[in-house]
């Protein structure tokens, strides 16, 4: 139901996987070991030749997946880094950061398309896809980069997503406190949700933490 082959890219050779039917496809990389006290950087170009259209009963369109494992290589779980692409683009760059738990010993970057109606057609290409470690040092804080002032390229250290639906975020305004702050915006009525994560911190038992934060809401409309 899909064709593979290497093609032109953005520099060089690319994958290029035309649907002709249902199902999906998932290239994934190697392996690799996780180091502690790092994140990763992954970054990747995407085009597709031709739009996509999307009833509300098709789960469908290209996407970047991090698969996470245990020290003995068992699935911990898969976590998608954004929604699912579905519209026709010229070749567009990707930049996410990811910063893995103490379960997770091994991952690998898994690059999807696909959907489970027959009758969609379309063209995937996938090309620079990398995966950068940066090492962090201890903060003082239990969350590291909490004020989100440390970011590079529209990554954003320390935060990773677990799920977004028409959620967009970024770290580019004034924030309350220094120069930046994150920003999360939703620009669809349906439904779904975004959630950042932080890093994860050792905790003592018995003791009691306290966790703060600074909030502003702008053009905010509830829809019953």
């Amino acid at each position: 139901n899909h064709e593979l082959k290497l093609v032109s890219g953005k520099n060089g050779k690319a994958p290029q996987i035309t649907k002709k039917g249902a199902g999906y496809v998932t290239l994934t990389s190697n392996m690799m070991k996780v180091a502690a006290n790092t994140t990763y950087i992954v970054d990747y170009a995407l085009k597709i030749a031709h739009k996509m259209v999307q009833p509300e009963d098709s789960f469908m369109g290209a996407a970047l997946y991090i698969a996470e494992f245990d020290a003995s290589k068992n699935l911990i779980k898969r976590t998608r880094l954004h929604d699912n692409i579905t519209d026709k683009t010229d070749w567009k760059e990707f930049s996410f950061s990811y910063s893995p738990d103490k379960t997770v010993k091994y991952f690998r970057v898994e690059l999807y398309c696909g959907d489970h109606k027959s009758y969609q057609t379309f063209t995937v290409l996938f090309d620079d896809v990398s995966v950068t470690p940066f090492v962090r040092e201890n903060a003082k804080d239990n969350v590291h980069n909490g004020g989100f002032e440390d970011v590079s390229g529209g990554t954003i250290f320390d935060w990773s997503f677990d799920r977004v639906n028409g959620t967009t975020y970024s770290s580019t305004f004034d924030g309350y406190n220094g120069s930046k702050g994150l920003f999360i915006q939703r620009k669809t009525t349906q439904k779904g949700y975004g959630m950042i994560k932080s890093n994860i911190f050792e905790v003592t038992p018995g003791k009691e933490f306290k966790a703060s934060y600074m909030v502003k809401f702008d053009n905010f409309v509830r829809e019953n």
